[in-house]
Parts: C-alpha cells; structure tokens; sequence
C-alpha cells in the first residue's frame, strides 16, 4: 500500500475515533466521517465501502498496535513478565483513549470483541507456541484468562469504578496475575 493510501486510511481511522465519543457509533455516517477526515465522500469509497469497513479496519489496527507494544515492552523476551503486558495495556489506552472510553462507556460489539480476541489469542499463541511445555489449548487459556481479565478491569477503570491512576492499576494486575490471592492473604 502506497503512503498516500496509509496516510488517507490513517485519517479516516483517525475521525472514526473522533467522533466516537461525540456520537453513538451506529450513528456515524460516511459524511461524517469524510468531513472530519476532510475527504470527500468519494475518496472515502475509494479505500472502505461501508462504515462496519473502518471499524473492522480499526480493531485490526488496535490488535497490531497491541502486538508492536508487547514487543517494544518485552513481553516476548525469554520468560515473559507480566509487567510488559500491562505496560503495553497502558500505553495502547492512553493512545487510543477515545475508542476504549466509547467501548467502556457503551459497550461494544460482543461478535466483534470476541473475533478480536480470538485473533489477539493466535496472535500471542504463534508468537510463544516454540518456547512452551503445554498443548497449544492450555496456551489459549492462560492467554484468554489474560486478556479476558485485563478487559474488565481496563473497562472498569475508564468507567471511573476504579480510582487508581494507570500505572498504578497495571502494577496491581501485574501482581493479581503473578501471585494470584494468595500474596494477599493473612
């Protein structure tokens, strides 16, 4: 894809978060959309050709994201330490805050988070699949338990239920998954 293409993708990506939060997602329009990604509605069909298009786009944007930040944290080095997911977990949030307040606040897409799950699990899954002792469906689940998890406490936290700044949140999960209740109890 030529940089011309990337860049216009990454402006419609772009006012899709935008107008998120300004708008009930069912409720953004290409019009919309061109005009705050200052496209023409042309131009627009010229790279997607619907809405649900970008939004499929987006999340496979987000789970790329997601895997280039494991990567940057060290998630995949050796034994890998919790701590580099959270930390990926924080800095994927802070830089998409708008899409993952709208998807707490509103809900999003169960058919869709769980296609994206299941991709972020494979995708994880492929990259640890030589370095583990276990059948690859135990891998999924230690994975899943991962993820599932992070998600509730994430969406929590944007809701407000959890009145911990971010970093201290990540280091909280961290712990939770390293040492389970029992570094918590007398």
């Amino acid at each position: 894809m030529d940089r011309r293409t990337q860049k216009t993708r990454q402006a419609i990506r772009n006012a899709y978060a935008a107008l998120l939060l300004d708008h009930h997602a069912s409720r953004i329009t290409v019009t919309a959309l061109a005009r705050e990604a200052n496209i023409d509605r042309k131009t627009f069909y010229l790279h997607y050709d619907t809405i649900e298009d970008v939004v499929r786009d987006y999340h496979a944007q987000i789970l790329l994201k997601m895997m280039d930040y494991l990567e940057a944290a060290g998630f995949f080095e050796n034994r890998p330490d919790i701590s580099c997911f959270f930390t990926a977990c924080n800095r994927l949030i802070g830089e998409e805050m708008a899409f993952f307040q709208y998807t707490a606040q509103y809900g999003e897409d169960a058919v869709q988070w769980q296609e994206d799950t299941a991709e972020l699990v494979r995708m994880i899954a492929e990259r640890y699949e030589e370095s583990v002792t276990v059948r690859p469906e135990v891998l999924e689940v230690y994975i899943r338990l991962l993820i599932a998890g992070s998600k509730e406490i994430y969406s929590d936290w944007l809701r407000g239920r959890l009145k911990f700044d971010i970093e201290e949140l990540g280091r909280i999960a961290t712990d939770a998954a390293f040492e389970g209740f029992s570094a918590i109890m007398r």
